[in-house]
């Protein structure tokens, strides 16, 4: 996981460990590394699961983007 971390640094994103409160799941978060929480790239976050028997990738437009859409 070191060399992920180190990979995702390097584009500009950061790996967050997350647990789910709920179910005790652990996942592993993909983000964009960001100075005052302000998102320059937008390419989107995404959660892991290691172990996970089923692969799903679920995409949806940020929100901002969609209420410029609507205009």
């Amino acid at each position: 996981m070191h060399a992920d971390r180190s990979i995702a640094g390097g584009l500009g994103y950061e790996v967050v460990d997350f647990t789910d409160t709920d179910s005790g799941k652990n996942y592993h978060l993909l983000k964009e590394a960001t100075a005052n929480d302000e998102v320059t790239k937008g390419w989107g976050s995404y959660f892991y699961n290691a172990n996970a028997t089923k692969h799903v990738l679920i995409q949806a437009p940020p929100c901002s983007l969609f209420a410029e859409l609507l205009h």
